[in-house]
């Protein structure tokens, strides 16, 4: 019987899983670029060519939704492949945009608490202001009727 390399596959797997990835990587670079081009184009068309202008709305919006398809089935697919690399022990394919997911998470969470504390000092300072106003109202009110008791 032959013996069969897992150790070779598994690690041949992995490498084609990783330029897979990078691939994908590419292709959604390339499609955020045609996101932005192809539109252009068939603006930049429409304005040119003085003819049904409908036509070209049309294409563009048809355009702008194919890329778009096209864009989450490459993110989908490099996912899915991720996922399967994660089980699989790998940590070191980064992500797209994953990078800076952590970073921006921890400030969004910092700001939150920032906004919260301040938001709780306002709500304080209303509480006190509105405590004061209501003093001043009853001081007011003692006033005039000392003065309405004295005009009688």
């Amino acid at each position: 019987m032959e013996k069969i390399d897992y150790e070779g596959f598994y690690h041949s797997y992995i490498e084609d899983l990783k330029k897979q990835h990078t691939l994908n990587q590419k292709r959604i670079r390339i499609g955020m670029r045609m996101i932005i081009i192809i539109p252009l184009i068939f603006l930049i068309t429409s304005f040119l060519i003085h003819s049904s202008k409908l036509v070209f709305l049309i294409l563009w919006i048809v355009s702008l939704f194919g890329i778009a398809f096209y864009l989450i089935g490459i993110e989908y697919m490099d996912f899915k492949m991720q996922e399967k690399l994660a089980s699989m022990g790998e940590r070191e394919v980064n992500p797209l945009i994953g990078e800076k997911i952590e970073e921006l998470t921890g400030r969004v969470d910092e700001r939150a608490n920032a906004i919260d504390s301040h938001v709780e000092k306002r709500k304080e300072e209303i509480s006190d202001t509105a405590k004061n106003l209501l003093k001043k109202k009853d001081v007011v009110i003692d006033k005039i009727k000392k003065r309405g008791g004295n005009d009688e």
